[in-house]
């Protein structure tokens, strides 16, 4: 019987994965889908901008609400609700014939996959021993960042082949089967007393980040992190490559961007086997900003100066590295800063801050190169260079400024 239970609760957690799995692989793949619809709905890179945000804005929105009715209802209901919105917003945008229907879909997608991490974390803490949460943290970050990869090379392949809508259709189908079976499998789920009996709201963690400064300068790197893996493997990066580099095609500029992809995924797997171990060394996550900018740098000098591909694809490869590293890392100070029973409060309230930056950064970078292409500063700079220039001067600072913080002494 207690096999049968493990194999249950294991069961419940790949599906949980594969719900993560999908809204990491629609949340990245933008830079991919959007041109390529693009030729069939014309859209300007400021409305591509635009577009791709708005999955941003929906899965913000959904943030405040995700934690707290993971714990007073159930992690698998709520999942599932949000998989039949996704499934609806995909096939909106399967059959949309306008940029607003298409950023509606985006919208509706991005509040379909907000509940996804907030469910496996509240899963992880309930169905699972404390102390396998590193390494089902490990396991989770590099699962979900494989839908990143995914939904760079392998997915402008199959929609080469098969189109986009077609694809979004398909999508659509696995995220409302795995609802089905999620809630077929909700009587397996046993909700932790505590968690029921203790009312939690979002407004909470709001209060915590803000009051501690170890919490705030956390969310300074996971921010930059963020925003960078999804500007640049995500939206620009492929763009910028072909833009940029004067010898290199398409599909191969689409490799070097999977090799970002790649590099999170092997980040955070290594980084989830020994990050209780990483944390002890001193200023860690200073050292891992540090080599975030450093490789950021040495990725645009190669693509300015059009090094061969397999230079920028170890330098997507590396730098791809560190940002799953610090994703992994940033979770395991999180959950030793806050402990375990304000978790789900304090991680929903934090994906607001990481996704509100997101967005607002999606917008802004479409802006920021469309002004740039009309009125260059620089006549040999591109306007993909100089924003991610913008970003490495911004990381610069955070680098400095991390160098005041300790992060193992705090305990809120």
């Amino acid at each position: 019987m207690i096999m049968e239970d493990i194999m249950k609760y294991y069961f419940v957690y790949g599906l949980l994965l594969i719900s993560y799995f999908l809204a990491c692989l629609l949340r990245g793949a933008s830079g991919v889908i959007l041109p390529e619809v693009a030729e069939y709905i014309p859209m300007s890179p400021s409305i591509i901008g635009v577009i791709s945000g708005m999955f941003f804005y929906g899965y913000t929105i959904a943030q405040p609400y995700c934690g707290e009715l993971c714990d007073r209802k159930s992690p698998l209901l709520t999942v599932s609700f949000g998989l039949i919105i996704l499934g609806l917003g995909l096939i909106i945008f399967a059959i949309a014939n306008t940029t607003f229907l298409l950023a509606v879909a985006r919208f509706l997608i991005g509040l379909g996959s907000g509940p996804t991490f907030c469910a496996l974390l509240a899963y992880q803490a309930n169905a699972f021993h404390p102390k396998i949460f590193a390494r089902l943290m490990g396991l989770t970050i590099m699962f979900g960042h494989f839908g990143g990869v995914i939904g760079i090379t392998p997915i402008g392949s199959l929609m080469d082949i098969f189109g986009y809508q077609r694809i979004h259709f398909f999508l659509a189908f696995i995220a409302i089967f795995t609802a089905i079976l999620l809630v077929l499998m909700m009587k397996s789920y046993k909700k932790n007393k505590s968690c029921v009996e203790e009312k939690k709201s979002t407004f909470q963690g709001f209060k915590i980040i803000y009051r501690s400064k170890r919490l705030s300068s956390l969310l300074l790197v996971w921010s930059m992190g963020l925003i960078l893996q999804l500007t640049l493997i995500g939206l620009w990066g492929v763009t910028w490559l072909t833009e940029t580099h004067i010898n290199i095609s398409v599909s191969y500029a689409r490799i070097c961007m999977t090799a970002g992809g790649i590099g999170v995924l092997i980040g955070a797997f290594i980084t989830g086997m020994i990050g209780n171990k990483l944390i002890l060394i001193s200023q860690i996550m200073q050292r891992l900003c540090f080599l975030l900018i450093l490789f950021l740098f040495l990725l645009i000098i190669s693509i300015s100066n059009s090094f061969v591909w397999q230079f920028i694809f170890l330098m997507s490869l590396l730098l791809g590295f560190i940002l799953g590293a610090i994703n992994v890392i940033s979770n395991i100070f999180l959950y030793m800063i806050v402990g375990p029973d304000l978790i789900g409060t304090v991680t929903g309230a934090n994906n607001v801050f990481l996704f509100l930056s997101v967005l607002l950064s999606q917008w802004f970078s479409g802006m920021f190169i469309e002004y740039y292409q009309r009125f260059p500063l620089f006549d040999n700079i591109t306007s993909y260079t100089a924003f991610f220039l913008v970003i490495i001067i911004i990381g610069v600072s955070i680098t400095i400024y991390l160098g005041k913080i300790n992060f193992i002494e705090d305990r809120t």
